[in-house]
């Protein structure tokens, strides 16, 4: 990581000390820019960054979808390239994200190329591509990016200098005093004495275990910054051996149908689908 990310974002937060949970963090534009850039990643890199990050409860099975690919011989792909731009894919926002405080991605920075043939324009952000005319994509292009249109106020996506608050919910929302109380009433905390001010530095582990608990708790500011595991943790279903199974999805799909078919092997026992065999998608 960049020497930027070394310092952090120091945020301060008032902490509810009866539930142990926080009730809301003040906030620059900083963090909140930080917060907001979350939504500009795409899922494969949402993947690959918080795969190995606590807690350990995995986020639904897209982790396994991605070792799938991972796994996967590109010779069961069009090009190379496709299992790059599933594992890597880029963030269009990129530019934008150069300038955050804290940048969560380390993914290298994006280039393009374009094959020898002056004639064509086809650009790929990925080397392994193939040109529309099939050469290989093996001149990389320098393109300018124009940085004198930097906001002047030091924000990214939001303004630099207005001031918000962040729930515990990731509800965010410009500073003030109906907003603080709101936030406090919410939560039902009615004794002003279980309430402290604490000041957190946030840096890139919190992030991502922020980015990560979004996707899996319903209050990830608590989860990040207080280390409470406040998500319920799902058990594992233990199946039978030898149960009956039965295939549905018969036929094959004409030309003209616009759905995908697909054979299902079902566990009448279970209700359950084992597993299904399909098609190019």
């Amino acid at each position: 990581m960049a020497d930027i990310n070394l310092k952090g974002i120091s945020l301060k937060a008032l902490v509810d000390k009866g539930n142990n949970r926080i009730i809301f963090a003040e906030s620059d534009a900083d963090f909140v820019d930080v917060l907001f850039s979350l939504l500009t990643m795409p899922m494969g890199t949402v993947i690959r960054l918080t795969r190995n990050q606590p807690p350990t409860r995995v986020i639904g099975c897209m982790n396994n979808l991605y070792e799938s690919v991972e796994n996967l011989d590109v010779q069961c792909l069009h090009t190379e390239a496709c299992k790059t731009m599933l594992l890597h894919p880029r963030n269009d926002a990129e530019t934008h994200c150069r300038s955050l405080k804290l940048r969560i991605d380390d993914g290298e920075p994006i280039r393009y190329f374009s094959c020898h043939y002056s004639r064509c324009k086809f650009l790929s952000p990925y080397s392994t591509a193939l040109c529309g005319c099939g050469s290989p994509l093996d001149i990389q292009k320098e393109l300018m990016i124009n940085e004198s249109k930097k906001i002047q106020d030091g924000g990214v996506f939001a303004k630099g200098q207005a001031r918000f608050i962040v729930s515990e919910e990731l509800d965010v929302v410009p500073l003030s005093t109906a907003a603080c109380f709101s936030f406090v009433s919410k939560l039902g905390v009615m004794d002003g004495s279980t309430i402290e001010e604490r000041t957190f530095n946030v840096g890139v582990d919190e992030v991502l275990n922020l980015l990560k608990c979004s996707l899996l708790s319903t209050a990830a500011l608590t989860e990040t910054l207080l280390k409470r595991k406040l998500f319920p943790q799902l058990g594992k279903e233990n199946f039978d051996q030898g149960i009956s199974i039965q295939s549905q999805g018969k036929g094959e799909a004409s030309k003209s149908d616009s759905k995908i078919r697909i054979k299902l092997i079902l566990s009448k026992s279970k209700k359950m689908i084992c597993y299904a065999e399909a098609g190019d998608m």
